[in-house]
């Protein structure tokens, strides 16, 4: 990525910011537009027309992207470019005319404790990917959210995600320990789940990553959003307060939450959530 374009991506960065963009939102858009820029090469983004875009979109599609990830990524485009012909540095966005592919709602796939525990057995040896694996299912956080955690984020057993405090269960935790003694000593800022050069794990190596892992383990049909999806049934399942279940989730609505487990209202609801 050339000089202009780093700089763009930065600025698009702190426009997110700005505008109040949940981090998880900020962290996938940023990834879109870093991917966008490099595609383009030397060409400034200022510069890109719809033929490019068009082009991207479909190398996209060769390296298997789904359809709901054309769709994140063309949001990010179009974001991308409204803020800079809001800024007044260009003068139409070049992703305008291509509509996001309609998404299909399909039913939540949730693993069932045969298969998450068959995952757990198959990953048991690479540390890193099974404290990722672990911190994903016993807290439901975003893919988005877990790449972009620090080493500050997690303290005693807690994580801190934009001031959403989420209690780590003794296995989770025991996970991360026995991954952050083969780091040695990092700072606080770093990342917390790093390649082998302390740079962040981006998410499209999370999911590489997290789908060898199904695959070996035998689990078919399964994507890394289905460890959170898991976690939320789980927890509706066993009796836990969906309020409860949509704060740590970070779901603004509860029906977000709700729609992944229906059964008539329960009187009597768990206070803390429970461990897979």
């Amino acid at each position: 990525m050339n000089e202009e374009n780093a700089e763009l991506l930065s600025g698009f960065v702190d426009y997110l910011r700005q505008t109040g963009k949940a981090n998880c939102t900020v962290i996938s858009y940023a990834g879109d537009i870093r991917q966008w820029l490099n595609f383009l090469g030397e060409v400034s983004g200022l510069q890109a027309e719809e033929n490019e875009v068009k082009a991207f979109l479909q190398k996209m599609k060769t390296l298997k992207a789904n359809e709901k990830t054309l769709s994140r990524k063309i949001n990010a485009l179009h974001t991308f470019y409204r803020s800079l012909v809001k800024n007044g540095k260009i003068l139409a966005d070049p992703s305008g005319n291509i509509r996001p592919p309609k998404v299909k709602n399909n039913e939540a796939r949730i693993l069932t404790k045969m298969e998450y525990r068959a995952l757990r057995d198959t990953v048991r040896g690479n540390l890193r990917l099974a404290a990722i694996i672990e911190v994903l299912l016993q807290t439901g956080i975003r893919i988005a959210e877990l790449a972009g955690l620090k080493i500050r984020d997690i303290k005693e057993d807690k994580l801190n995600i934009n001031g959403r405090i989420i209690q780590l269960t003794t296995t989770a935790k025991q996970c991360v320990n026995n991954y952050l003694q083969t780091r040695g000593r990092v700072r606080d800022d770093a990342p917390l789940f790093a390649t082998k050069t302390g740079k962040q794990l981006l998410i499209r190596n999370i999911r590489t990553l997290i789908d060898r892992g199904f695959e070996k383990a035998g689990i078919k049909e399964a994507r890394v959003n289905d460890l959170r999806s898991t976690w939320i049934n789980y927890q509706l399942a066993s009796g836990v307060d969906p309020r409860l279940v949509a704060e740590i989730a970070g779901h603004k609505r509860l029906a977000s939450t709700t729609k992944y487990f229906k059964e008539e209202e329960k009187k009597n609801y768990k206070k803390r959530v429970v461990e897979l």
